[in-house]
């Protein structure tokens, strides 16, 4: 079950609590919201980092397997505003 979803639009720098949604079933995706306000003209690495319950954390390293299973890490997303 997630508990906390952390939002960084700075390469990690700086981390924000976003806002959870309801949730659904222990198995499923689970909503979150965050705003962000960025100046003008910007570039942003936006990064999210899950927290279950249990304290488990997202890895932010991907394991390489052959078939791409349990592929979950979290990874930046690069937007350009301006």
């Amino acid at each position: 079950r997630i508990d906390l979803v952390e939002v960084s639009s700075d390469s990690g720098y700086s981390w924000h609590p976003a806002s959870l949604g309801p949730e659904v079933s222990s198995h499923a995706w689970r909503d979150w919201t965050i705003t962000i306000e960025p100046g003008e003209r910007s570039e942003l690495s936006i990064l999210a980092f899950a927290t279950t319950a249990e304290g488990e954390q997202q890895p932010t390293k991907q394991v390489w397997n052959k078939l791409g299973y349990a592929n979950n890490a979290a990874r930046p997303m690069r937007v350009i505003i301006g």
